[in-house]
């Protein structure tokens, strides 16, 4: 049985929250994406779109608005599963997770990995909360999310068409019994009428379907589902008004059980007009409902964009993040620099006064004693500074496969321990051989390998010696 959205009931959950005065709505068809700009600030609803099969074209359309705006993606039906759950009472942060179980255990095995968003309605059992949920392949969203990345549109939310849709239902001005929107281009239509508790049904007629050896038309299949619907309506309900978005079709129903009034919105003719019900969803129409009759937290729940691809983004950001701070760092260091070096130029000049004054009295035999002392500093200092890059080199060269160290001692005289663990008792034997042939290592001694129980197993241990050499 159908149901009209009542505007006061829609109100009464959605007064105090905030909704988005601007949206960007993009709906992508093969190459093609069809991008409207939104604004409902602007003289009650200004829209601005465009069509482009290049991401050039889009990206410098977008790059028109705030870098905040919203860009949103309307999800079609067809790649969508719409059910109604019924859960426990449980805290807001865990009914994702609840309601991701219960799908999934509802679900084929062959469905694969679902993304899942939902929204509350009514629900008259005491100590339960129902959901609408919105169902989909993470596979399918992230093909979908990557296909609009190449044509320019990296959107911030997927969102089903059944938010959109049922936005326009719940318009009082047009006192709809259920709104059918027609895409032509793409091949079929959407059906979305409101049941009991204000959840959302939603229908897929496709242009041509097989049954037997008859083709059916696109009206005559959507005659049928109208049928169908009428059937299950109350005679009081009569006559049935359905909305129409995009081009109309002629429904052969006898009586006057339904009346079709085909919605109008002012704005549209600011952009594509009539061309618009032949190139895919009447995307100004969504933006319109998205904008005027979806809250903030609502275009946040019902948010289908897969959670992989939220943490490569993530990812990236941190990455973006990182790379700036360095370049900031780099730039930081070299002012740094360059204030030193221009310090050092000042003082040079002041030292090499006293300089002259200075050796003026030393005598030549000072001044060859104080360069040796330097030399020999320097180069004490160069024989011994990569001591540790051979050490390391060297070692991971040697180590076979499964053996670890967990400590690597190297003293004064230039003693080197080793302590480690390996998978096998046998591999600390094959070590000492190992390192003998590298150039670093002289004097390699096995002090000890043994196994040692630990949590519930045993693992071997060894300990080794040697000296370091000079290269």
């Amino acid at each position: 049985m159908m149901k009209k959205i009542s505007s006061s009931s829609r109100t009464k959950s959605q007064a105090n929250d905030r909704k988005q005065s601007e949206l960007i709505v993009c709906y992508s068809a093969d190459s093609e994406v069809k991008i409207v700009h939104f604004n409902s600030k602007n003289n009650g609803g200004l829209a601005t779109g465009m069509c482009s099969s290049s991401k050039e074209e889009s990206i410098r359309f977008l790059k028109q608005f705030k870098k905040r705006t919203l860009i949103l993606s309307l999800l079609p039906k067809s790649e969508y599963l719409l059910k109604i759950i019924e859960i426990p009472e449980v805290l807001p942060q865990e009914v994702h997770q609840m309601l991701l179980l219960e799908t999934e255990a509802n679900l084929p095995a062959e469905f694969g990995k679902p993304s899942i968003s939902y929204r509350p309605i009514f629900c008259d059992r005491q100590g339960y909360q129902r959901y609408e949920v919105y169902i989909s392949r993470n596979a399918d969203l992230e093909k979908h999310v990557k296909h609009l990345e190449a044509l320019g549109c990296n959107v911030d939310r997927i969102i089903p068409s059944a938010i959109a849709w049922r936005g326009i239902l719940s318009n009082a001005d047009h006192d709809l019994d259920m709104l059918v929107v027609n895409s032509q281009q793409q091949g079929f239509m959407e059906i979305v009428s409101v049941g009991q508790n204000e959840a959302v049904s939603i229908r897929t007629v496709h242009s041509k379907s097989q049954q037997g050896k008859k083709t059916w038309a696109h009206e005559e299949a959507l005659a049928e589902c109208i049928r169908s619907i009428v059937a299950q309506s109350s005679p009081e309900s009569f006559p049935l008004t359905i909305g129409w978005i995009g081009k109309c079709c002629n429904i052969p129903i006898a009586g006057n059980s339904v009346t079709l009034k085909e919605i109008k919105l002012t704005y549209e003719n600011m952009f594509d007009g009539e061309e618009d019900a032949g190139r895919g969803f009447s995307v100004n129409a969504a933006a319109f409902s998205l904008t005027t009759h979806c809250s903030t937290s609502l275009l946040n729940v019902v948010n289908l964009i897969p959670k992989t691809i939220l943490d490569k983004r993530l990812q990236c950001t941190i990455r973006r993040n990182i790379v700036g701070g360095l370049v900031i760092l780099f730039a930081a260091l070299l002012l740094a620099y360059l204030a030193n070096e221009i310090a050092i130029h000042r003082y040079d000049s002041i030292l090499t006064g006293i300089n002259r004054k200075v050796l003026a009295i030393k005598t030549n035999g000072e001044k060859i004693g104080r360069r040796i002392e330097q030399l020999e500093a320097i180069r004490a200092a160069r024989s011994t500074r990569n001591d540790l890059y051979h050490l390391l080199g060297a070692l991971h060269h040697a180590t076979p496969s499964g053996i670890s160290y967990s400590n690597v001692e190297l003293n004064e005289n230039r003693q080197l321990r080793f302590r480690g663990q390996a998978k096998s008792l046998a591999l600390p034997f094959l070590l000492p051989q190992e390192l003998e042939k590298e150039r670093a290592f002289s004097g390699v001694v096995l002090k000890d390998a043994g196994q040692v129980k630990k949590s519930g197993g045993t693992i071997t241990e060894f300990r080794i010696e040697c000296t370091l050499k000079e290269i």
